[in-house]
């Protein structure tokens, strides 16, 4: 949980050799952005990686593929709001 009250669920293993992720950010029950590397979304550069972004809709391509790039997205976020 972070300090405004928004959270975090993470879900990262591995099967053999293939990852999966989902990282989770969500605040009272909306989703503010889910990362995950569901093999969705062949047009993005980023593919499989991947992010929605305040809707299962706005699909974005992503840059953070792991669970420290991803924590470092969400300080970075809290810190321009305060």
């Amino acid at each position: 949980m972070f300090i405004d009250g928004s959270m975090l669920h993470v879900r990262d293993y591995t099967f053999g050799r293939e990852r999966k992720y989902s990282y989770h950010w969500q605040k009272g029950g909306e989703l503010l952005i889910r990362w995950d590397n569901a093999p969705h979304w062949m047009h993005l550069q980023t593919y499989p990686h991947h992010k929605h972004v305040a809707s299962e809709k706005d699909i974005q391509e992503s840059k953070e593929h792991n669970l420290a790039a991803v924590m470092d997205f969400i300080v970075k976020t809290l810190e321009k709001r305060t």
